[in-house]
């Protein structure tokens, strides 16, 4: 883990790059906040949509607001 980071939000974590990012920061113990228009489907997440460390906001980067960044440490 890295040290004081705890959260990470990946945007566009439901397409080619954030579905294996995404996984590998989830078992490394972080919390992710995925945010994605999920185009084609949140089923590239299977069982771990379950997963409580890991929230899914279904919308478009371009209105994130402030609440939706509380408890961020990472952006990728």
């Amino acid at each position: 883990m890295i040290k004081g980071y705890t959260t990470f939000l990946v945007t566009g974590g439901g397409g080619y790059l954030g579905s294996v990012l995404v996984p590998m920061l989830l078992s490394e113990g972080y919390k992710v906040v995925v945010i994605d228009r999920f185009f084609w489907g949140k089923n590239v997440f299977g069982d771990l949509k379950n997963n409580s460390n890991l929230k899914l906001l279904e919308k478009d980067t371009r209105t994130l607001d402030k609440k939706d960044m509380e408890g961020i440490d990472v952006v990728i």
